[in-house]
């Protein structure tokens, strides 16, 4: 029980919102952003910020507090989403601009039959994700411009499955990644398959494609994180410091990744690839030179 979100439907059916207008969340360096507690956006030393309330929630959560007594709110800094639909069905929001969210932008949760199409989403403050669905059964994003690329986790309470991405197209120094998938043994959780194909990137900060289960808290929980039946088919791109990022634990590896028809340019480091079982290339280049047809993560020097 929080801030509500700036547009909030509880247990509707068939609702919209349309057209070609912008809705600004007034956010900025002085109003929510600082409750990240980002020195790079007006928070200080001795400042307010989220990270007490949030250990608070995921406390409550563990010990199972009904969530009607999770009351946040004034006195509290916990961002509010952009736009919520929680429990609702048969879900259409297209071609509207948005920009300065709290924080997630774009968020139904445990809604079934969404639609998500022809937006047009800014966002470069902290957790102003595009869209993230939650929980939910039957979403179709497509059409849409966001400032970011395809990330699967890391919040994984019910296991993501059946996640196609295709027809991308990224070029940003800014962006960090273009395909992630992450989790934690904090979180753990089951994610499966997971397809992407026809991506095109020019340049990215990071890695092209990456499975990493240090994330955050990394090893630090009793959960084990599982990854499997993940591909990465025809994906390309000009700038990257890595084509491959995977690293799994050695008690929880990674399994089951293919790439294949892909071709990685401009890239500067090795590869990293640590704990991963199953892993397969099909014709795929690293700087203009063929670096596997269905080789193995051991070949790739992975720990044994």
């Amino acid at each position: 029980m929080n801030y509500s979100p700036f547009i909030y439907a509880f247990e509707q059916e068939n609702i919209t919102i349309t057209g070609k207008g912008t809705i600004d969340g007034n956010r900025d360096c002085e109003h929510w952003w600082p409750w990240k507690g980002r020195t790079h956006c007006g928070w200080k030393p001795g400042d307010v910020n989220q990270e007490k309330d949030r250990n608070q929630l995921f406390d409550m959560a563990e010990r199972g507090l009904p969530v009607s007594e999770r009351i946040f709110g004034e006195g509290h800094y916990l961002r509010p989403q952009f736009i919520q639909p929680y429990r609702c069905k048969n879900v259409l929001i297209e071609d509207v601009t948005l920009f300065n969210s709290p924080m997630w932008q774009v968020h139904p949760v445990l809604c079934n039959n969404v639609t998500v199409r022809g937006l047009s989403i800014s966002s470069f403050g902290p957790n102003t994700d595009g869209c993230d669905p939650e929980s939910c059964t039957d979403v179709l994003v497509e059409n849409c411009f966001f400032n970011g690329g395809v990330t699967v986790g890391s919040e994984i309470s019910g296991g993501v499955r059946k996640v196609f991405a295709e027809n991308c197209k990224m070029d940003s120094p800014h962006l960090d990644i273009a395909i992630r998938v992450k989790n934690n043994a904090m979180r753990g959780g089951l994610i499966e398959k997971i397809f992407a194909r026809d991506i095109d990137i020019g340049e990215v900060a990071t890695a092209a494609f990456s499975v990493d289960f240090f994330y955050e808290e990394g090893e630090a929980g009793k959960f084990a994180p599982v990854a499997h039946n993940l591909e990465v088919r025809n994906l390309k791109t000009r700038k990257a410091q890595y084509a491959l990022y995977l690293r799994g634990f050695d008690r929880a590896p990674i399994d089951g990744v293919r790439v294949v028809d892909c071709e990685f340019n401009g890239v500067s480091k090795p590869d990293v690839i640590e704990n991963v079982t199953g892993l397969a290339l099909h014709d795929v280049k690293e700087n203009g030179r063929l670096i596997g047809r269905a080789q193995t993560a051991k070949q790739f020097g992975a720990p044994t």
